[in-house]
């Protein structure tokens, strides 16, 4: 089973920390959640396809599920919010939004080995701004 690395997991972080969503309210973790997830499909699925895109997300579900059952429920897909609030509902703000960090890790891990890890970071920290906010010679912190 693939794991997500130090720097893999710190990109991940530190995305979700961006939010400051330091309250972790129910609501907050569903809207941004949410939003994170339907801009990381349209930004990845713009470079690999929205094939590509979804074959990367059912591995990194399955491989994250593992440990975080807060994603039993969730496809990152589309799905309404009501779902991300059931999630929220039953197994709190803090399990969902460590679950979607270890999710965002493994993306940028599984991605990394396609197109390399710093690639795939940024792939992933444009897609997550949902505007292309680094320059190509920008050193992203943690990816090596």
């Amino acid at each position: 089973m693939p794991q997500a690395t130090a720097g893999a997991t710190s990109v991940a972080q530190r995305l979700w920390e961006g939010e400051q969503v330091n309250n972790r309210s129910p609501e907050a973790v569903v809207a941004v959640v949410g939003r994170v997830c339907a801009q990381l499909r349209t930004g990845i699925g713009r470079w690999i396809g929205a094939e590509g895109y979804r074959t990367l997300l059912e591995r990194g579900l399955a491989e994250t599920r593992t440990e975080h059952p807060a994603l039993a429920e969730l496809t990152c897909r589309g799905e309404a919010n009501d779902r991300l609030a059931e999630a929220v509902r039953v197994h709190g703000a803090i399990p969902v939004v460590d679950a979607f960090i270890a999710l965002v890790a493994l993306l940028v891990e599984l991605l990394g080995r396609v197109v390399g890890a710093e690639m795939a970071a940024r792939l992933v920290e444009q897609s997550w701004a949902a505007t292309p906010s680094l320059s190509p010679n920008t050193k992203l912190e943690g990816v090596s």
